[in-house]
């Protein structure tokens, strides 16, 4: 099914022409995820969703872009295994990676056996590994990071911040560090890992992160270790209201071979 979008793209970017959007016909336009801004690619992984559905978007930008195929590796294998739990509100998400030197693996409440997404540095692509329709399939778009300049006007950026050593504190029998940030409306306390033998890619900063972009704001700027270092431990404090409205902490990190092979799926628009 093909729908004429220049209208939508036009109050989207107000500079998209003569595109087509093409999406599975079962299924209704939710969410835009993996923005690859190079091509106007964008890619909705089930994980995120509460139904048991796959889903895929495809917003093509020119022909040449249909021509492009890039193959993952034939297998990934990784070494170590990173299970940290978000809370906000009522809701509870928990973010499984896998993860080696040159890539992570993700998957969101679910087994990562049939659905994930790798984040490849070495390819810089983000391969998304799914099943539709009863087939084995994936996609891929370009892996951006973010940058500690990014979101000025984060909503915790109101006032400064003051940043205060907190004793060290043990998590899943691992010392971590602890740090705190207060301003005149939030409180961010967290602890994190610096351990050289647990070798991944930065997750904090990617579009794998298990914060949002607004939080992973005030930690890259005041913090910048946070970034290439193990998360263990994060809650955020509104101080008017005094409550915690975001907790992050760490389940699971432990030394964990898991081999992920690619080669039964293929690529879903080509």
């Amino acid at each position: 099914m093909i729908l004429n979008t220049d209208k939508f793209y036009e109050t989207l970017e107000g500079r998209f022409n003569g595109k087509t959007m093409i999406f599975n016909p079962k299924l209704f336009l939710l969410f835009f995820l993996n923005v690859g801004i190079g091509h106007f690619y964008f890619q909705v992984n089930v994980n995120y969703f509460p139904f048991n559905t796959d889903f895929l978007i495809f917003l093509k930008s020119s022909s040449e872009f249909d021509q492009i195929r890039v193959d993952p590796q034939e297998v990934y294998q990784f070494e170590h295994f990173y299970q940290i739990e978000r809370t906000e509100g009522n809701k509870s998400t928990l973010f499984n990676y896998h993860l080696n030197k040159e890539s992570f693996a993700l998957s969101i409440n679910k087994d990562i056996t049939n659905t994930c997404r790798i984040f490849d540095e070495k390819q810089k692509l983000i391969f998304s590994f799914f099943q539709l329709d009863e087939e084995s399939v994936y996609n891929h778009s370009p892996l951006d990071h973010r940058t500690k300049t990014d979101w000025v006007d984060s909503r915790y950026n109101q006032s400064t911040f003051d940043l205060t050593e907190m004793p060290n504190k043990e998590f899943l029998g691992h010392t971590s560090t602890g740090k705190r940030l207060e301003n005149k409306e939030w409180i961010f306390t967290l602890y994190y890992l610096s351990d050289t033998s647990i070798a991944h890619p930065d997750i904090i900063g990617s579009s794998g992160s298990f914060l949002d972009k607004e939080e992973e704001w005030v930690l890259m700027q005041h913090i910048e270790e946070v970034q290439k270092n193990m998360l263990m431990y994060l809650d955020i404090k509104d101080k008017e209201t005094e409550e915690i409205i975001v907790e992050a902490r760490a389940q699971s990190l432990k030394k964990e071979v898991f081999t992920f092979k690619t080669t039964d799926y293929k690529l879903v628009h080509q």
